[in-house]
C-alpha cells in the first residue's frame, strides 16, 4: 500500500515525498510491558531471544527534530526527493535498555526477574492469535519482528541514518530511560 502511493506520487509528477522512518518511539516503547518488554513495579523483563540484538530507536523530541529539520530544507533537497530517511536516537539492545534502568534504579541484575523468549516463536504465536481475532497480540507481533537476529531492527548500520546531515543531537539513554519509568509509573496509577 505504501509502496504503491509512493509510486504513485513520482509517476503523477506534480508532487514528492521523503517517508522518514524512526524505528519505534523509545520512551513509548519502553513504558509498556508488552513492547520492549520491561515491567519496572515487578522487576520483570522479557528478553527477546538472549537481549542482545540490536534495534534502532527514537525519541519524541528527536523524531520532532528531524521533521523540523526535514521541513526547513529546500523544496528541491538534494538526493532526498522521494526517498525513504532514517533517524533515530539509539541503536541498542535490551540488555542496554536494562542496564540503564539499573544505573537508574540503583538495583542489581539480581533483583530482576528476565525471562528469554526466541523472537521466531513469538511472531508465529502472535501472527496465528491475529488470525484467530485477538488484537492484543498486534503488538507481539510488531515487536517481536524487530528482535530477529537477521539485523532488521537496526537500521543505523544496515541503511545509515541522517542524522549528522539533520543536525540531530546525540541523545542520553538515561535520560530517555527516565521518562520511560515515568511514564508506566503513571499508566500504573492512571495519572497519564
Amino acid at each position: 500500500m505504501l509502496v504503491a502511493s509512493r509510486k504513485l506520487i513520482e509517476e503523477i509528477g506534480q508532487s514528492s515525498y521523503i517517508a522518514l522512518i524512526t524505528g519505534f518511539w523509545y520512551e513509548y516503547s519502553l513504558a509498556i510491558p508488552n513492547n520492549y518488554g520491561f515491567n519496572f513495579a515487578d522487576r520483570t523483563a522479557k528478553f527477546y531471544n538472549e537481549g542482545e540484538t540490536k534495534i534502532s530507536t527514537s525519541t519524541w523530541p528527536q523524531v520532532g527534530r528531524a521533521v523540523a529539520s526535514i521541513l526547513s530544507l529546500p523544496i528541491e533537497a538534494e538526493g532526498l526527493k522521494n526517498e525513504v530517511v532514517y533517524i533515530d536516537s539509539f541503536t541498542v539492545s535490551q540488555r542496554d535498555m536494562l542496564n540503564s534502568v539499573l544505573r537508574l534504579t540503583g538495583e542489581k541484575e539480581k533483583e530482576r526477574t528476565i525471562t528469554k523468549e526466541p523472537a521466531q516463536e513469538v511472531f508465529s504465536t502472535a501472527a496465528q492469535r491475529i488470525k484467530e481475532g485477538k488484537r492484543e497480540a498486534f503488538a507481539n507481533f510488531l515487536y517481536s519482528r524487530i528482535f530477529f537476529p537477521d539485523g532488521c531492527g537496526d537500521f543505523e548500520h544496515h541503511k545509515g541514518t541522517l542524522n549528522s546531515m539533520l543536525g540531530l543531537p546525540k541523545e542520553d539513554l538515561d535520560e530517555a530511560t527516565k521518562v520511560a519509568i515515568e511514564r508506566q509509573k503513571a499508566q500504573a496509577t492512571g495519572k497519564h
